[in-house]
């Protein structure tokens, strides 16, 4: 119990940075977005945890993670398609 608030308090720290960084690099591009990117890595990682190998999983705690899950996974995507074009575009 205790480590998976730790990891819950890690993973707010994380996703904190990762959208602000996320932000930033959509306003202004740069490499921002490339480190908002690498930080979806333990982000999902952190969702997966809580969908799959957390101790007791509730059917709320499910849909949440998987719901993080799937936003994470087209939140990088997009931002995948914004350094292409922006690097094209250059």
């Amino acid at each position: 119990m205790a480590s998976e608030l730790c990891l819950l308090a890690f993973l707010t720290v994380v996703e904190s940075v990762r959208l602000s960084l996320g932000k930033r690099g959509n306003l202004v591009g740069g490499p921002c977005l490339a480190l908002s990117l690498l930080l979806s890595v333990p982000s999902v990682l952190g969702a997966l945890y809580f969908l799959l190998w957390q101790t007791y999983v509730l059917r709320l705690d499910w849909v949440l993670a998987a719901a993080q899950a799937a936003l994470l996974a087209l939140q990088a995507l997009l931002a995948v398609v914004a350094i292409a074009s922006a690097a094209t575009a250059k």
